[in-house]
């Protein structure tokens, strides 16, 4: 007897396990999505017909080397930081002051 797919869905999220509820959430938000880009015409352009067993094998296959396959490297790309000399205004003041307490004067406070 096979159960629906809702209800297994359903009572696997109801019992609360973290690692059901996870792998649950993990297949329909990255791997089904990855699975459904393999199309039928994909699969017929390798040489399967359609509704035959070689093509239901196929697909699988296809599927199966789509989600082994590594991602890309994303590179990131620093860029370079902003001189210190460059920056004015509360920096440079501060900096002066730290040269030489006595040149730099500070305002009252009242």
């Amino acid at each position: 007897m096979k159960a629906h797919p809702t209800r297994c869905c359903w009572s696997s999220i109801a019992l609360g396990h973290r690692v059901v509820q996870d792998r649950i959430r993990a297949y329909y938000e990255k791997y089904l999505p990855l699975a459904q880009e393999i199309t039928d015409e994909q699969v017929a352009e390798s040489g399967a017909k359609p509704g035959t067993p070689k093509f239901d094998k196929t697909k699988r296959a296809m599927i199966t080397t789509r989600l082994n396959a590594r991602p890309r490297k994303i590179e990131i790309v620093e860029s370079e930081p902003v001189p210190v000399a460059a920056v004015g205004g509360p920096v440079a003041a501060v900096k002066k002051i730290l040269r030489d307490p006595n040149e730099a004067t500070m305002p009252a406070h009242a």
